[in-house]
């Protein structure tokens, strides 16, 4: 049995400057890549309090999540703050902080996907093997190679049903929050693991 083993990194979180303006926080490792770095501060001059803190980095790709925005100020006299933002799922890390109350941002646990099959090849066509395009997907599940007859179950991640039934590419699922989904073929005996963008 093959397999692919892909090692990603989390981005690196992005510099501030002094108290005035915290770094952004770096993106989560995803499934296509590396986690983006966090946004740098742009040095206090004196008067340029209306500035935000470093920008997020994106995400590697679903399910990873992105970095948080750091904390800056939002007035003239540099009192009031611009806060921090908290990192997305999965994974991604929180915005810094700056040192006029401007707390860090929380960042988000991250997330591991192992799965494993056995599958004898001799029992199987390429006629009867039932494949999904485009993956990853943004609206609508298209099937090949079926019958017409099929049914499906589409499960979340941690294993809640979102779909049961036939004609699975009729169903629009723009609505599903991004992340890894598992696509049951109880008829051809597959699980095909698909990725909402």
């Amino acid at each position: 049995m093959n397999g692919t083993i892909a090692n990603r990194t989390g981005g690196t979180g992005g510099g501030g400057y002094y108290t005035y303006f915290g770094g952004g926080g770096g993106g989560a490792a995803g499934s296509i890549a590396n986690g983006g770095t966090g946004g740098n501060t742009i040095a206090w001059n004196g008067t340029n309090c209306l500035t935000p803190g470093g920008s997020g980095g994106l995400s590697g790709g679903a399910p990873g999540g992105s970095g948080g925005k750091g904390a800056g100020f939002t007035d003239n006299n540099c009192n009031v703050t611009n806060p921090s933002g908290n990192g997305g799922n999965y994974g991604g890390g929180g915005g810094g902080a700056n040192g006029n109350g401007g707390i860090a941002g929380t960042g988000n646990p991250g997330y591991a996907f192992i799965s494993w099959a056995s599958v004898e090849v001799n029992n199987l066509s390429s006629v009867d093997v039932i494949s999904v395009f485009p993956n990853p997907f943004a609206a609508k599940i298209n099937v090949q190679n079926s019958k017409g007859n099929e049914n499906y179950e589409l499960y979340n991640a941690i294993g809640q049903v979102i779909f049961i039934g036939k004609h699975i590419e009729q169903k629009d699922f723009s609505e599903l929050k991004q992340g890894l989904y598992f696509l049951k073929v109880p008829q051809s005996n597959q699980t095909i693991k698909l990725i909402k963008q």
